[in-house]
């Protein structure tokens, strides 16, 4: 043996190399060689090391069982500690839901463990929960989840639940009129650009992913796709426009050739129908009149980031609509740079004005009709 051998305070042995600086390994090994008194800068082998890791995990498990199915957990046996589980995506919630109900009338407490069996069985029940989310249903009841920011499918992609309320606020002000909850889903890309970037800033890159159809949500990257806002597809507007409500089409969407042809046959079966009774009934083309998006979250004017917002006076809704049958609608805003300048070509020519109306715009045509048409247009 060599001068500098440390001896294991447990075994003797001469090749200790690991101190006792962890407060169970260190009060295990006190129990075993009471009534030698052991300290922290002592040291043990790794045998004796690993021996004591395992005696307290085994300790740590004598005397519990499933809270559900009451069967003993043994020692190295699969369990799951109820008050830690994961809960940062909805099904885990789901999980840990089902299993407190279970628990009921009790109360989840730090003693409370289940087996890996139970456990199985309540992350079965999760999925066939059905699921709360906005953006996990279409109009048409398809359960493929979208991401609420940018539109794309993430059924198959990492995604987060929209658990913040800072990114959950900037989201709903930017996707608005749509209403979004803490139970919708967000991309991963999209989260990153929350997490990393500056909402606020006026030059704020706002979707994690572009190019994807607005019906499916897939990409349309290198495949065949359409804008929607085409003067050649107006037909198929009224119903990509009901498939999306209250959402509302821009100039960039675009949508993949399937669902194209999807919105075709829809067109066709519905232009048969001798009453059109249907929802996308409550669309309707206007070739004349033309309208602002419906947006509550920037300015009308494309590609305005100003932040200085303010509603359309109803005096400017009433004299672009007499006047130019430019339509906008109730709650839209406009920025005092454009308010001030009255650069009203600019809008008209805009590529974002949309021909389709729905029932509740063309009844506000009407009140618009009623008002004062000679109100002072300089005085706003």
């Amino acid at each position: 043996m060599g001068l500098d051998d440390v001896f294991c305070i447990n075994c003797g042995s001469p090749s200790a190399c690991i101190m006792l600086e962890d407060q169970q390994i260190l009060q295990c090994i006190q129990q075993r060689t009471t009534p030698r008194l052991v300290q922290a800068h002592d040291h043990i082998c790794t045998e004796c090391w690993s021996n004591a890791k395992d005696t307290i995990t085994a300790s740590s498990l004598v005397g519990k069982s499933c809270v559900l199915c009451h069967v003993a957990l043994p020692h190295r046996a699969r369990s799951h500690h109820v008050i830690a589980m994961r809960m940062d995506t909805q099904h885990y919630k789901n999980i840990r839901n089902i299993i407190t109900e279970k628990i009921l009338p009790l109360e989840v407490q730090a003693s409370h463990y289940i087996c890996h069996p139970c456990w199985q069985r309540a992350d079965r029940a999760a999925k066939q929960y059905t699921r709360p989310s906005t953006s996990n249903s279409t109009a048409r009841g398809s359960t493929q989840l979208k991401c609420v920011n940018c539109g794309i499918n993430v059924t198959r992609m990492k995604r987060h639940i929209l658990n913040d309320e800072i990114i959950l606020h900037h989201i709903q002000q930017r996707v608005a009129p749509k209403m979004v909850t803490a139970s919708d889903y967000i991309c991963d890309a999209c989260h990153l650009l929350f997490h990393n970037d500056n909402p606020v800033s006026e030059d704020y890159d706002s979707v994690g992913h572009r190019n994807v159809c607005i019906k499916c949500g897939y990409s349309v990257r290198g495949l065949r796709h359409y804008k929607v806002l085409n003067e050649n597809h107006e037909h198929i507007l009224s119903v990509v426009q009901n498939w999306i409500y209250p959402q509302e089409v821009q100039s960039a969407d675009v949508i993949c050739h399937r669902c194209f042809q999807k919105a075709e046959a829809d067109f066709r079966t519905n232009a048969l129908l001798p009453y059109n009774t249907s929802a996308q009934s409550e669309i309707i083309i206007l070739p004349n009149y033309r309208r602002a998006p419906h947006t509550h979250a920037r300015c009308i004017f494309p590609s305005c980031n100003s932040k200085s917002q303010q509603l359309v006076p109803d005096v400017i809704r009433v004299r672009l609509f007499s006047d130019h049958k430019y339509y906008i609608s109730p709650g839209c805003r406009i920025c005092r740079f454009h308010l001030e300048s009255q650069s009203w070509s600019l809008l008209f020519e805009a590529d974002n004005t949309q021909h389709s109306f729905s029932a509740t715009q063309i009844e506000d045509f009407c009140e618009l009709l009623k008002q004062n048409k000679n109100e002072d247009f300089e005085n706003i």
